[in-house]
């Protein structure tokens, strides 16, 4: 038998379930609309969850001056080519599952798209921005367009999740553009793009292009990219090939503690103004990093880099007061000219770069230029030395031996004191010459051949024993001069040098 309470009991709690689900089922039955449906609604006022089913042309809606539509859902392509917004399109949160075409729309206020999904392809080519825009956190998992789209206020995409291609090609951000935490995870294309500043003061180091912590999965391109104010890209991360060649950084450039996976190319990159910083300390790459033909107006920051592969900075310029700070740099091969590290690298810095560029040089078969970074290695060394040490250092180390790696230095010496000598021992010639017993061409003559006969004295064996003998300390200068010579011609020649020091 039923308990008449419990009875009484259940169909209290059966009619409670039927009127608190009823509306909302009813709800849920009516949230899924037509095309036709939501254009009625949306130009009444601003809607939030609504679902709708099919595809929408909102230039045959006329809904211009009215699209409000938050967290709502788009099961159809939401086309807007060409349309002109009056007012703010709020389409915050909403999902779309179609593709979303606003290629050449523009809007005259705010564009919000914030927390959106876009399963589809989004295009905002040439599209025109007047107000402020934010898609921060939106995703988007098919290709988006914006290339040549122009943005009057202040973009911000923080946070925002490209599963594909993202083309910005030639977008022009007039003031700020935020893409902090973003993750790109296809190619991210910047090209011919362009970013201000959104503050009036040019002095406050506040940045126009931001993508600091943000993570680049595939191939990036900033070729040609300008950016008039701080571009900032402080701990990014570039897991493939990387393109900033051309680029242009009106203001800081800051790529602090930043990563390439694949190495970066900076080629003929031209780095702010004499008053802003180019900032690379803490930079990690697995590959290549070239600055080649690169300018930097500025102070620049190398501080504790470390690069697997080549870091080159061959033909780079540093006009005016341009300056490089290098500080526990390591890398695999390191590219520089030599007037460069030492009229544009701090002074504190130079003698380690220096021996870099050497190292380097010495390891891709280019003496010369690891000969010309040894010698001035060597002069910077010298500065150190006791005024006596740093005087016998100037004159015979460094002006008769050349360091070793100056073959001209010890041979012009070698024939300047055998020319001084033969012409000491020759002084009765001479003097009979001045005094006109003897022609010029006669004296020239005699000197010409006590010259050869000192010259023949440097081999060992040369020139008659009797000779050799009388003249011993005289003979062994030269022989030392000529070996220092030697030493030079081999540190200068490849195939020299590596039979020195393997007799070394």
């Amino acid at each position: 038998m039923v308990d008449p309470v419990l009875t009484r009991s259940g169909g209290v709690v059966v009619l409670l379930a039927v009127v608190v689900l009823a509306p909302a089922a009813r709800a849920s039955a009516s949230s899924t609309i037509s095309p036709d449906a939501f254009y009625k609604l949306v130009q009444s006022g601003p809607r939030t969850g609504l679902r709708v089913e099919g595809d929408i042309d909102l230039g045959r809606a006329g809904l211009g001056n009215q699209l409000k539509c938050r967290d709502c859902r788009f099961d159809g392509d939401v086309v807007a080519a060409g349309e002109r917004f009056k007012q703010s399109v709020d389409l915050s949160g909403s999902h779309f599952a179609g593709k979303v075409d606003f290629t050449g729309a523009s809007f005259d206020h705010d564009l919000l798209a914030s927390g959106a999904v876009f399963q589809g392809l989004v295009s905002l080519r040439n599209a025109h921005v007047t107000g402020r825009t934010d898609l921060s956190e939106a995703s988007f998992l098919d290709p988006a367009l914006v290339g040549g789209a122009q943005f009057d206020e202040p973009v911000d995409l923080s946070l925002a999740s490209f599963a594909s291609i993202a083309s910005f090609g030639s977008a022009v951000f007039s003031k700020s553009v935020n893409f902090g935490f973003t993750s790109f995870r296809g190619a991210a294309v910047f090209t011919g793009g362009s970013a201000g500043t959104s503050y009036a003061n040019p002095n406050v180091l506040a940045a126009a292009a931001t993508f600091d912590r943000a993570t680049f999965g595939g191939r990036t391109d900033f070729d040609s990219f300008e950016s008039d104010g701080v571009a900032s890209f402080v701990g990014a991360e570039f897991m493939g090939p990387v393109n900033f060649s051309q680029a242009s950084f009106g203001s800081t450039a800051r790529f602090s503690d930043a990563r390439f996976d694949q190495g970066g190319t900076f080629v003929a990159a031209d780095f702010g103004d004499s008053n802003r910083q180019t900032l690379f300390d803490g930079v990690q790459s697995d590959g290549d990093l070239s600055f080649a033909a690169a300018t930097f107006n500025g102070f620049a920051d190398f501080e504790f880099v470390d690069v697997k592969g080549s870091l080159s900075f061959d033909r780079a310029q540093f006009p005016g007061a341009a300056s490089l700070h290098v500080l526990d740099l390591t890398a695999g091969s390191y590219e520089m000219s030599v007037d460069s590290a030492l009229t544009k690298v701090k002074t504190a810095d130079r003698p380690a770069v220096l021996g870099l560029i050497e190292s380097s040089a010495k390891a891709r078969g280019d003496l010369g230029l690891a000969n010309d970074a040894h010698y001035a290695h060597e002069v910077l060394n010298s500065q150190h030395l006791s005024p006596g040490w740093r005087m016998a250092d100037v004159v015979l180390y460094r002006g008769i031996a050349g360091y070793f790696v100056r073959p001209l230095h010890p041979l012009l010496a070698l024939l300047a004191l055998a020319a001084l000598i033969t012409a000491a021992r020759a002084r009765g010639a001479l003097g009979a010459a001045l005094e006109g017993t003897r022609t010029t061409s006669e004296t020239a003559k005699s000197f010409g051949k006590a010259y050869l006969t000192t010259l023949a004295l440097i081999p060992p064996g040369g020139g008659r024993a009797a000779e050799r003998q009388t003249r011993q300390v005289e003979v062994w200068i030269y022989r030392i001069l000529f070996a220092c010579a030697l030493v030079g011609f081999a540190n200068a020649n490849p195939s020299l040098s590596q039979m020195l020091h393997a007799l070394g």
